[in-house]
């Protein structure tokens, strides 16, 4: 048997041992699709695994779960068909889904295994609609999630491409929550998840670390996920969760139930209950127990002020140093330490540690390289840099301030080529541009013409232009001076020999000399 289906085989083998009468499943399930075996070698590698190994850890934690590998279209709509009747009344209902992915038409569309969409029109006969998957969740009374490690790139982008209609936008489209239903992307709208070169995708990598965890609530959880990513690959995959909660937690695995304390029998009387645990309190320490950033900025965007939201920022801030130090070059846990320990460096203007210091540093560098920023490198941050990185932010069409500066920032400034901010010059009436320098247009004189210092073009002694003249080398041209022997002229017929000339030849003659000249 393969692996990933001997460990879902696993997986419910586990759940039927815990939960033998499927009183403590039932309340919570679970559809899991990995998607990767697709036509015309666009094959995936890992998101048969990524189902196989989430829905062995969701099993472990108590869920009913439905495993489903390679799925066609019809068999798609079946398991979801199937999950729909099971969800009525069910306390947490989960569907996650790896494999292809993509938004067009403002929709966003799950891919089977089957689909070879050719057209446009082929796009609701062959795949499967997000909302379809939406639909199969409502009949839950609790928490409705969807998760998608699905953003990978549209495979058929290329040949939907070329039509008139909607177009089509890498990754996937944002979507809006009500009620208890989040949604999660393995990569932020109109961007792209990577498949991983591991067994698992990195986003699926982080959920099953955490996912089973008692009592974390779902916004630290995907905070701590997306944490994980943005390390694992550098800053270009980043996930985002859709939801629109209230203040109280929301749990996918319900806290440990905690023990009374042992009564013990003595003629005294016996003291009074410990008041439990306020809610704030015990959310601080799941988000010290995950310990990253995303844990703990959740905690404060739930509770806003107070006492433990300040200890929580410090955390941030912590955690942030350390992430500089780490992207450093030569900077983390594999720099050796000096072999004769240093002096304590002296804290940076403001506040700053010493290598976030260096990084607005090199900012500032890449600023000048950008020519952004005119100013000097070294010394304090100053309004000139603030306007200058502002500079970059609008030559580069992304909102960035001073306080997102860090090494991932650094890193994009980098990809970008030189002079990015320096203006192309406006070229004026009679202008053209010429690499960065505007330059006059040249008169291009007809033929049996020359151009003249002043930019003019005269009549040469041989020159072949209707209605010029031998006997008047200065005049404008294309001049119709006649023969003293023709006694009369007729004006209106040789300036439409003129006009006539100049479009044949396509160069622009002054004929209105012809009307105007005496």
């Amino acid at each position: 048997m393969p692996l990933p289906r001997l460990l879902a085989a696993c997986a419910l083998a586990a759940a039927v041992l815990l939960f033998p009468d499927g009183a403590a499943a039932a309340g919570r399930i679970a559809l899991v699709i990995g998607n990767g075996a697709y036509a015309d070698g666009r094959d995936l590698r890992n998101p048969p695994n990524d189902a196989a190994d989430l829905g062995a850890t969701l099993g472990a934690a108590g869920f009913q779960v439905d495993i489903r590998q390679d799925l066609t279209r019809q068999q798609m709509l079946t398991a979801l068909q199937d999950f729909e009747d099971k969800a009525a009344g069910a306390e947490a209902a989960i569907v996650f889904f790896a494999g292809h992915g993509f938004e067009y038409g403002g929709t966003n569309w799950l891919v089977p295994v089957d689909a070879k969409v050719k057209r446009e029109s082929r796009i609701a006969d062959e795949t499967i609609p997000l909302d379809r998957v939406r639909q199969a969740l409502e009949p839950a009374r609790g928490l409705k999630l969807v998760i998608l490690d699905a953003c990978r790139d549209n495979p058929f982008r290329a040949g939907l491409g070329t039509l008139t209609r909607a177009t089509t936008a890498r990754g996937l489209a944002r979507v809006e929550t009500s009620g208890r239903e989040a949604i999660a992307y393995a990569a932020r709208d109109k961007t792209t998840a990577e498949d991983g070169t591991g067994r698992n995708s990195p986003f699926t990598t982080a959920l099953i670390r955490h996912i089973a965890t008692p009592g974390l609530d779902v916004r630290f959880l995907f905070g701590a996920v997306g944490d994980e990513v943005r390390v694992a690959t550098a800053g270009r995959q980043e996930p985002f969760l859709y939801q629109s909660f209230g203040r109280d937690p929301v749990h996918i695995v319900p806290p440990a139930p905690v023990a009374p304390p042992p009564v013990v029998a003595a003629p005294a009387p016996v003291a009074a209950p410990v008041p439990a645990m306020s809610t704030e309190r015990s959310d601080f320490e799941f988000a010290e127990r995950v310990g990253t950033i995303g844990a703990w900025q959740a905690f404060v965007d739930l509770y806003k002020e107070g006492y433990l939201v300040r200890l929580a920022q410090e955390r941030i801030e912590t955690l942030k140093a350390k992430q500089t130090v780490a992207a450093l070059p030569g900077g983390g846990a594999e720099a050796k330490p000096p072999a004769v320990p240093a002096a304590t460096p002296a804290p940076a203007a403001g506040g700053a540690s010493p290598e976030l210091t260096e990084i607005k540093r090199e900012v500032r560098r890449e600023l000048q390289r950008l020519a952004c920023a005119p100013g000097p490198v070294e010394g304090e941050w100053t309004s000139a840099a603030t306007e200058a990185l502002a500079r970059f932010g609008r030559a580069a069409k992304m909102r960035v301030a001073v306080a997102d500066i860090d090494a991932g920032l650094l890193e994009q400034m980098r990809r970008y080529d030189d002079n990015l901010c320096k203006p192309k010059p406006v070229c004026g009436p009679g202008e053209k541009l010429k690499g960065e320098t505007c330059v006059a247009l040249e008169t291009v004189c007809p033929k049996g013409t020359r151009r003249t210092t002043s930019g003019r073009c005269e009549a040469t002694k041989t020159a072949g232009a209707p209605g010029t003249s031998k006997t008047k080398p200065d005049a404008a041209l294309p001049s119709t001076a006649t023969s003293a022997a023709k006694p009369k002229r007729d004006r209106t017929a040789e300036y439409y020999k003129c006009v006539e000339w100049a479009t044949r030849e396509g160069v622009t003659g002054n004929c209105r000399n012809i009307l105007i000249e005496p």
